[in-house]
């Protein structure tokens, strides 16, 4: 699936809206349009059906109480759907709040995410858009949170943030919910934060997820004893964790994936070519791709299963191209 698109509203009130179904194969390609009426936002994301899309929306004054709900916009649409409420906030910062949507990996429920300050509430969501089990919440320790990220799950998904813990180091919270909307697996941990050589003076680069057959992985930059270096927590289902020196990142990672004992990244500096890293059983191999590719897009690679990694990739000159990377 690629897409949604929209653009700016029309003098009736419509917002044109895009959206590209591509099979398996690549192949086949189709492309469906709706123009609704009372739709905005950005929030908008395709699952459920092919022809269709949800659009989340909120009425809030900008801070203080909010609404949030739901709208299916199927193709061909040009008047406003009904809309299904999914939560009711009594405090929301606008400004300062998160809200986020995204599907499952399987394309028939998504997660919605709405909230601000020490407190984030999540809800399962159906194809026909509305709530799926009990709403929950991920509640800090800290007054606020950073770094949130929606990690798509093989039926649901899981919303990760940061604490601010102390000066010393912060805590990675991650919640996971099931297929029927409950709270399948709750995960906290430590980590000793740090900025990498050449990183930008403002912020510390956030945690870099990927799912792994047990669980999930992520890797961040952070202080060791002797020096700062990237680092690969594994983070399994039955509480076994682990926490690798992966000193071969020497660059940015802009995606990574792991299966067994085998973990790959790909890596990025503005002076330097894109990079593969390979570890296995501990041992790193490192592979130079043509200096003329570059990968698109700032938010990372494309959600997907265990051992594998989609990438946006554009050759110099080409076309973009959708590229498969797997762990063997």
């Amino acid at each position: 699936m690629s897409g949604p698109w929209y653009g700016t509203a029309q003098p009736d009130g419509s917002l044109p809206i895009d959206w590209l179904v591509i099979d398996e194969s690549g192949e086949k390609q189709t492309r469906f349009k709706a123009a609704p009426k009372g739709i905005s936002g950005v929030n908008i994301i395709n699952f459920g059906a092919p022809n269709q899309v949800v659009a989340f929306l909120s009425s809030t004054l900008g801070s203080g109480p909010a609404d949030f709900w739901s709208r299916v916009v199927r193709e061909g649409t040009t008047e406003l759907p009904d809309f299904t409420t999914l939560l009711k906030l009594s405090a929301f910062s606008q400004r300062f709040g998160f809200v986020g949507a995204a599907p499952a990996l399987d394309g028939q429920r998504a997660l919605f995410v709405a909230g601000s300050d020490s407190e984030l509430t999540l809800v399962l969501v159906a194809a026909d858009g509305s709530a799926v089990g009990s709403t929950h919440a991920l509640t800090t320790a800290a007054t606020y949170s950073v770094c949130q990220s929606i990690q798509p799950t093989e039926n649901a998904a899981a919303l990760a943030v940061l604490e601010p813990a102390s000066v010393d180091f912060d805590v990675f919270h991650r919640l996971e919910l099931s297929a029927t909307g409950e709270v399948a697996w709750e995960v906290t941990l430590p980590l000793h934060r740090a900025r990498p050589p050449g990183w930008n003076s403002s912020a510390l680069p956030c945690p870099m997820l990927a799912l792994t057959p047990t669980g999930f992985a992520l890797v961040a930059f952070e202080t060791a004893a002797d020096h700062d270096a990237w680092h690969l927590h594994r983070i399994d289902r039955d509480g076994t964790t682990s926490d690798e020196l992966w000193e071969a990142l020497f660059d940015f990672p802009l995606g990574f994936a792991i299966r067994g004992s085998i973990a790959f990244a790909v890596t990025t500096r503005s002076d330097a070519p894109l990079t593969i890293v390979k570890r296995s059983n501990g041992q790193d191999q490192t592979f130079a791709v043509d200096a003329h590719t570059t990968v698109a897009g700032t938010d990372g690679p494309f959600p997907s299963e265990a051992g594998s990694l989609f990438l946006d990739v554009r050759p110099s000159g080409e076309a973009g191209q959708i590229v498969e990377l797997s762990c063997p």
